[in-house]
């Protein structure tokens, strides 16, 4: 199993004995692959609905980091998009340690949750 996760190899997780084995090697490489290329696309390969949810949601988080906001408009749902939004501008302003990254947002309850994070995260830096 350690080769295949190391070559990112999907092909031999499939032919692991085990099935949580091989369930194990494939979640390890999708998780990889989407984190490295940014690529929510390699998601689809985790074997359970709610950790694809999260790694797509992890991977617009880090794109938006390192491209900007706008990539949270291609999130699939509103929900999605807006939680991008929300997750960019709040580690914007941590980054900076500037609450002001917080009006950003397009709602007065999520400038508000934000500033509120904010500070919270302040007590504990």
């Amino acid at each position: 199993m350690r080769k295949a996760i190391e070559g990112k190899d999907l092909a031999a997780c499939d032919k692991i004995p085990t099935k949580e084995d091989s369930v194990i090697c494939r979640n390890t490489i999708a998780i990889t692959l989407a984190k490295e290329k940014l690529d929510a696309s390699f998601c689809g390969i985790l074997d359970k609905k709610e950790n694809q949810n999260t790694c797509v949601k992890e991977v617009f988080y880090d794109k938006a980091e390192k491209e900007g906001v706008a990539v949270c408009q291609q999130a699939g749902t509103e929900e999605e998009k807006r939680d991008c939004e929300k997750e960019y501008y709040f580690t914007m302003a941590t980054q900076k340690n500037d609450i002001t990254q917080c009006v950003n947002l397009k709602n007065e309850e999520d400038i508000n949750e934000c500033g509120q994070d904010f500070s919270e995260w302040q007590k504990f830096k």
